[in-house]
């Protein structure tokens, strides 16, 4: 699993183009999120085939500025304070 980084023009339409893409290529996202910055939104997403969305993105010139290795780490809901106890011990690896 990669985290794809994307830039996003602020427009109507565009993330439903970009959304449109991956599917039209069968590239799934397994979670994440768009947030608002100006003139353009930043994209985070989770997907198997990061180098192909970004090959498929760039036909519809939406850019990929970036592909990181993630960490998952699936949290019980049913126990508060899991993000902080979990990115604790990671920091006290470091």
């Amino acid at each position: 699993m990669k985290d794809i980084e994307i830039l996003l023009e602020n427009k109507p339409g565009t993330l439903a183009l970009m959304g449109e893409t991956l599917f039209k290529n069968k590239i799934s996202l397994e979670g994440g999120g768009v947030f608002q910055n100006g003139e353009v939104s930043i994209a985070h997403f989770l997907v198997e085939e990061a180098e192909k969305a970004r090959e498929e993105l760039a036909k519809v010139h939406i850019k990929v500025v970036r592909i990181s290795d993630v960490i998952i780490q699936k949290l019980r809901q049913d126990v508060p304070g899991q993000l902080g106890m979990f990115c604790r011990k990671m920091g006290e690896q470091t």
